[in-house]
């Protein structure tokens, strides 16, 4: 039982974390065409939105990792 809602805490971990990535790669597109087309003043919200997406997706895969350790016991190294 328990571990059935830590692996849907899991999955739900990880749906966040591809979320974050198609959000990424929009961003980083965008971010790459205003700077093909002159518009390097604009740049500053996309960078921050990449940014703070690859620092959730790192505190996702940690407590991803959290979660089965608490399930096995086991570290992944």
């Amino acid at each position: 039982m328990i571990e059935e809602r830590i692996d849907k805490l899991i999955k739900t971990c990880q749906k966040h974390i591809d979320e974050n990535c198609i959000i990424i790669e929009r961003n980083k597109e965008n971010l790459i065409w205003k700077l093909n087309n002159g518009y390097e003043g604009c740049v500053q919200s996309n960078a921050k939105t990449i940014n703070e997406k690859r620092n959730d997706n790192k505190i996702f895969e940690m407590f991803i990792e959290s979660l089965k350790y608490a399930k096995t016991g086991e570290k992944n190294e």
